[in-house]
């Protein structure tokens, strides 16, 4: 999956190198954690972007739709932004805009992008949201309570059924990693404290340095934002996990002209 991301980084890379712009910078964090700098003179902001490897193809039985749902609070509170209106406002008050969230096969994707004065900010919140959700309840309840209308019109629906049909039939054994064939007795039973502690067992497990990769890609000093991001995971933690020193990886676009 890291592959794949990296691949759509070479992309942009190669655009920006007929533009005469600098190499794609590639680190290992010392917690395990990717982080790919992509320097970009041309733009006025910066965009980030965080994926961390789990997706609804990672569903079992017992939390089918969860990681979709996870995904739709990523954005509404934080230990230091403690609800959707204080994140909101921080947002609107630096200049952060386009937050997108994305629950896919095999990632889930998290998106902003804001001016540079405001990058050191939108990382404090990226970092935040991400080691310290807090699921609060008021956005808990209003998330869970559309997500389960929207499953049960699609589930009523003539596409939803089809959907669900042909999926039963190409993926007998393991249906439920399917996005269509949410379990909708889970989903629409669960309680909001029992969905919390389904959602902090997927932190837990899936929301973890190693299984995650952040692209920072703007008009940036790339060893200053190698610093900032440092400092702003280093407590982040993988369970079990051997510290590595941190490492700049081999990964740059030659350019003649332009030194690496």
């Amino acid at each position: 999956w890291i592959l794949a991301l990296w691949l759509q980084f070479f992309l942009n890379g190669q655009k920006l190198i007929a533009q005469n712009a600098s190499p794609l910078h590639h680190f290992s964090m010392e917690n395990g954690m990717n982080l790919f700098v992509l320097q970009d003179q041309s733009s006025p902001v910066v965009s980030v972007r965080l994926n961390v490897e789990c997706g609804f193809g990672n569903q079992t039985p017992h939390n089918t739709g969860f990681f979709e749902l996870y995904s739709r609070l990523f954005w509404t509170g934080s230990k230091n932004f403690s609800s959707e209106k204080k994140m909101q406002e921080t947002l609107e008050q630096w200049g952060i805009f386009s937050t997108t969230y994305r629950c896919a096969q095999n990632f889930s994707a998290y998106s902003a992008k804001a001016p540079y004065f405001s990058l050191e900010t939108l990382l404090d919140i990226f970092a935040d949201a991400t080691i310290n959700p807090v699921f609060n309840e008021k956005s808990l309840i209003e998330n869970l309570r559309e997500y389960k209308s929207e499953i049960k019109m699609t589930r009523e629906s003539p596409e939803g059924f089809l959907n669900s049909a042909v999926e039963t039939v190409l993926f007998p054994h393991e249906p439920w990693k399917q996005f269509s064939l949410v379990n909708p007795h889970l989903i629409e039973d669960v309680s909001s404290g029992e969905a919390r502690k389904i959602l902090f067992s997927l932190r837990n497990e899936f929301y973890i340095p190693h299984r995650s990769a952040l692209f920072v890609c703007g008009n940036v000093d790339v060893e200053k934002i190698y610093e900032i991001v440092r400092q702003k995971f280093e407590k982040w933690e993988n369970p079990d996990y051997i510290p590595l020193p941190p490492k700049k990886m081999g990964i740059t676009f030659p350019n003649p002209g332009i030194s690496s």
